[in-house]
């Protein structure tokens, strides 16, 4: 007699679930993730399935199974390396990762990132996390020189920004000359490429009307 309750597909595709049997003789031996609980009427012990081996541990073993926690780095960053822990326990967090002209929120159990793990929490089958990252702002600093900026000038963008041109700035009784690196005005700057990610500076350059 085997009863199975609380049955749910996880993360690698096998299902977990809670296990009732008459003996260790009519446990389900595939199919089932590691995690997965098992308990025997007629011996009163309790197992737990390692999905690796596709073989059940009497709980309390001293060769408990590890399991491996993958992470999505989700596009960005460099790769953190894989975390195995023993069954049943909380995993040690890496560190966090990184990524140019991003900021990392944290790991999810879905790419949607809407779930995220719990670092205390103990773990039952091998998963894969995913990393949330938010594209970072960064500033442009307008020194207009008395005049006035477009109101079509952004003040901030970020990596995924498309490429930004800057439009003219106004000045009464002066004539806009261009935008430029620094108040040297040697170096045009007509904008911001896609892809930048740092902050920005630049400089109106007028030259006053004649009389």
């Amino acid at each position: 007699m085997v009863s199975i309750i609380n049955q749910k597909v996880v993360s690698d595709g096998l299902i977990y679930a809670d296990v009732f049997a008459l003996s260790t003789d009519t446990l389900p031996t595939k199919g089932l993730a590691t995690g997965s609980h098992a308990y025997v009427i007629d011996t009163n012990k309790e197992y737990y399935m390692d999905a690796a081996a596709q073989a059940w541990f009497e709980k309390g073993s001293d060769t408990p199974p590890n399991v491996t926690i993958s992470f999505d780095m989700q596009g960005h960053g460099t790769q953190v390396a894989d975390v195995t822990t023993t069954w049943n326990t909380a995993a040690t967090k890496p560190s966090n990762p990184s990524a140019t002209g991003y900021t990392f929120g944290n790991w999810y159990l879905e790419p949607e990132c809407e779930t995220a793990w719990v670092w205390t929490d103990k773990v039952l089958n091998a998963m894969t996390l995913y990393a949330k990252w938010t594209p970072t702002e960064y500033t442009i600093t307008y020194n207009l020189d008395g005049g006035t900026n477009s109101p079509n000038n952004p003040a901030k963008f970020t990596i995924e920004s498309p490429e930004i041109v800057f439009e003219p700035a106004t000045k009464e009784g002066y004539t806009f000359d261009g935008w430029y690196t620094s108040n040297a005005y040697t170096t045009e700057m007509t904008g911001i490429a896609a892809g930048t990610h740092t902050n920005k500076s630049t400089y109106a350059k007028f030259t006053q009307d004649e009389a």
